[in-house]
This record gives structure tokens, C-alpha cells and sequence, in this order.
């Protein structure tokens, strides 16, 4: 029993890190996209970004875990997805970052705007299911 649940772990954690490496790399071509200056790109650049992405994916499991309340929660995410991001800035300082102030207006607003949107998925997945059982306890069985 303990092996299966080891496996649904590292399953979803794997998931989790898939799902965050897509809006990862999303974000950060939207940044580049969005009046930030032209920057050099090179694949260790890449990595660092898709690495931290996927950290910060797993890290998202925090919000899953059965300790404290939600509030709590959420700042212990906050936390340490500012920790991954923090030590990805340090491999790779962002040159399209003037100073450090205007970086962390960007990563509030970029986790800001992550949030929101993974608040929206939620709710939308909910009112499909809510939906999908509705329809069947309006439909007559044999």
C-alpha cells in the first residue's frame, strides 16, 4: 500500500512539474514578448528557467498537504517559490531586470497573474463536474 501511494506521489509531483515547466516558459516568453529589452538566450539560460518551473511545480504540492489552514499554506508556497526564484536569478541574473525593486514588482505581478488564472482553471473544472453531476441525477436510469 505505502509503494502506491511513493508511486501517486511521485506521479503527481512529475505532473505538477510538467504543468509549471508550460506556464514557465509561457511566462517568460510573455515577458520577453511585453516591452522587456532585448536579451541574449542561451540553453543554460533555458534550463535554469525550465528547472525553476519545475521546482516551483513540485512546490505547489505545499498547497495540497494536509498542515494549517490554507492561509498558511499559501505563504509557505509564497515563500518558497520566492526561494526558487531568488537562487534562479543568482545562476542567471535577468539583464531585462533594471534593479532589484522592478524584480520583485515583476514576480508579484507575474505571481499575481499565475494565481488568478489558476483560481479561474479551478473554478471552471468545478462548475464543469458540478455540471456533469447534475446531469446525471437527471438521468433516468433502467
Amino acid at each position: 500500500m505505502r509503494d502506491v501511494i511513493k508511486i501517486n506521489t511521485i506521479k503527481d509531483l512529475i505532473r505538477r512539474a510538467v504543468i509549471a515547466i508550460l506556464i514557465g516558459s509561457t511566462t517568460f516568453v510573455f515577458c520577453l514578448l511585453f516591452g522587456w529589452n532585448t536579451v541574449t538566450i542561451k540553453t543554460f539560460y533555458i534550463i535554469i528557467i525550465l528547472v525553476m518551473s519545475g521546482i516551483i511545480g513540485m512546490i505547489s504540492k505545499v498547497l495540497d498537504m494536509d498542515f494549517g489552514n490554507f492561509t498558511l499554506r499559501i505563504i509557505a508556497h509564497f515563500i518558497l517559490t520566492s526561494l526558487a526564484v531568488l537562487i534562479a536569478y543568482l545562476v542567471y541574473p535577468i539583464s531585462f531586470l533594471d534593479d532589484w525593486k522592478q524584480g520583485i514588482i515583476s514576480f508579484l505581478i507575474i505571481y499575481l497573474l499565475i494565481w488568478i488564472g489558476f483560481r479561474i482553471w479551478i473554478y471552471l473544472d468545478v462548475t464543469a463536474i458540478n455540471e456533469q453531476v447534475k446531469r446525471r441525477k437527471n438521468y433516468p436510469r433502467k
